[in-house]
């Protein structure tokens, strides 16, 4: 019996323990903790919309692409190496997690999720694609749905660099503070 068999298995027997009669009713799946190397087919799950795969050693997502109602997953704390070509067709999903994972490729995952236009939560954090400086503000440019990066608001960076623009452009119109005051007080003194 085959690695996938077993888990089948085990949701099977999960299933049946807690009163669901089909498949198709789950939109609940907890897989965590389970030392899982891969994912199973979860096709029979066509309700999924919560699923757990953290805290696992799955290297590779490849049988997702049934699950497309899913709206939360959970893949963080795995040895996932990359998402490309696993999880664009996922265009509900809100929330993902991918933290500590060995993701090396910035702009091939981020765009994998451009058509996730509902994504408001996301966690990149601890993969190596992390350590580039400008990786905040890359994902915040290319995924403007996301609300929160990493635990974070992404756009505050861009928010901040637009407002020291916009002080920057009014002070050259307007010149020094100092200067401004001391001609106002010469003209009152004229008059």
């Amino acid at each position: 019996m085959d690695m996938c068999e077993k888990e089948h298995r085990k949701i099977d027997v999960l299933r049946r323990n807690s009163g669901i009669k089909r498949a198709i009713d789950i939109t609940q799946l907890y897989l965590a903790n389970k030392k899982m190397v891969m994912i199973p087919n979860l096709s029979k799950f066509r309700m999924l919309r919560y699923l757990w795969l953290n805290n696992n050693m799955i290297t590779k997502i490849s049988t997702l692409s049934t699950s497309c109602c899913l709206t939360e997953l959970y893949l963080q704390n795995n040895k996932i190496t990359s998402i490309s070509g696993t999880l664009s067709h996922l265009s509900c999903l809100q929330v993902l997690l991918l933290h500590n994972n060995q993701l090396e490729s910035l702009e091939e995952s981020v765009a994998e999720l451009r058509r996730a236009q509902q994504l408001h939560t996301l966690s990149f954090f601890l993969n190596p694609f992390t350590e580039n400086p400008q990786y905040r503000n890359y994902v915040a440019h290319h995924l403007p749905s996301v609300l929160i990066l990493d635990r974070r608001e992404p756009h505050l960076a861009r928010l901040n660099a637009s407002v020291q623009r916009s002080k920057n452009a009014v002070s050259l119109l307007t010149g020094p503070p100092s200067l401004q005051g001391s001609t106002d007080t010469a003209q009152q003194d004229q008059k």
